[in-house]
């Protein structure tokens, strides 16, 4: 854990087993997630003492709790890690990439569903608002949207043109955001699945995505240095515009 305003650490923590891909944090605070090549470990966000693990069966590269908390949702995929501080062990073995997603149960971790339909590693898993949807990203160039009820697969996002390596909704739910190695992020209407927006000025691959709290600004962070700032602008006709940028 990192991070007081001083910028000095407020507690150290070793977290699981393997290399560590991606942290994600439970709506009431409690829970911390941990995606690894291991499985999924589940950490206590007050004590750090580690709750449990759950047992993938394929290596885990990001993980997303669902607004209520209940289930969660593991990808599995391979992906080059730039996380600092990821305990390495050559006598562990990682996990196979199935690129599946699976959903979880967190209260005792038992496998809920398995959602098979992407031809490649699957590197990000976000929840829509209410929890009804769950859109995947992979490294076939799609993003998919499922129904958490019951895993039926609603649509399939087409149109990078490289591996899409982050996905985000709107705080309203409305729009969808996509994030590829084709340098661009992407914008799609929920409710059809259609393209609104293209944003290109990025020149390497797009890693990471989020809205803003309003929705009003969507950030995008490139291996090309840099965090796009952009305001949301986009109409039923596909608009879009004002951008800004930050060097990081």
């Amino acid at each position: 854990m990192v991070a007081s305003r001083k910028r000095a650490p407020i507690r150290w923590a070793c977290w699981g087993k393997g290399t560590l891909h991606e942290i994600a944090l439970s709506p009431d605070g409690r829970l911390l997630a941990v995606a690894s090549t291991q499985g999924v470990y589940l950490y206590n966000a007050e004590t750090l003492e580690k709750v449990r693990l759950i047992e993938t069966n394929a290596r885990a590269v990001s993980v997303a709790f669902s607004p209520d908390g209940a289930p969660l949702a593991s990808a599995s995929g391979d992906r080059t890690v730039r996380l600092s501080g990821a305990t390495r062990n050559s006598k562990l073995s990682p996990a196979p990439v199935d690129h599946t997603v699976r959903l979880w149960q967190v209260a005792d971790g038992t496998l809920l569903r398995t959602l098979k339909g992407h031809t490649a590693s699957v590197l990000s898993v976000a929840f829509a608002p209410d929890g009804a949807l769950l859109a995947s990203a992979s490294g076939d160039r799609t993003v998919r949207l499922w129904r958490v009820a019951d895993g039926t697969p609603l649509r399939t996002l087409e149109g990078h043109t490289d591996g899409v390596q982050s996905v985000a909704f709107a705080p309203d739910g409305a729009l969808l955001a996509s994030g590829a190695g084709g340098h661009t992020v992407r914008l799609w209407q929920v409710a059809d699945g259609r393209l609104l927006c293209t944003l290109t000025e990025h020149t390497d691959t797009v890693e990471s995505i989020a809205f803003a709290p309003d929705g009003e600004l969507l950030a995008s962070g490139s291996l090309d240095g840099t965090v796009q700032l952009w305001m949301i602008a986009c109409s039923s006709r596909g608009s879009k515009e004002t951008r800004r940028r930050w060097l990081t």
